[in-house]
């Protein structure tokens, strides 16, 4: 029983590291992964970032950014694609 538990826990890991990564809270997505793993590892999978790289450090920052947090630069008001999809996605309510 004991390593089962072991097991689970450390699952839950994995698509707590995945929304990390996408700029989600950690400690919120573990829990959420130790109770509904198969659920929350496709939800995980499936989340937009709501961030972009800097062109001039390279650093992660949010799409709303304009001005990078990390070097100052300043982001040009033109529109990606990307970015744009992103927008879309997070104004209709999506993840």
């Amino acid at each position: 029983m004991i390593p089962v538990i072991l097991v689970l826990l450390f699952l839950g890991l994995i698509p707590a590291y995945i929304a990390q990564t996408k700029g989600r809270s950690f400690g919120a997505w573990y829990v959420y992964g130790l109770f509904l793993l198969p659920i929350t590892l496709i939800h995980s999978l499936l989340l937009s970032s709501n961030d972009r790289k800097c062109p001039q450090c390279a650093e992660l920052v949010k799409i709303d950014a304009k001005i990078c947090k990390h070097c100052g630069n300043k982001f040009e008001e033109q529109s990606s694609p990307e970015v744009d999809a992103v927008k879309r996605n997070r104004d209709k309510g999506g993840w």
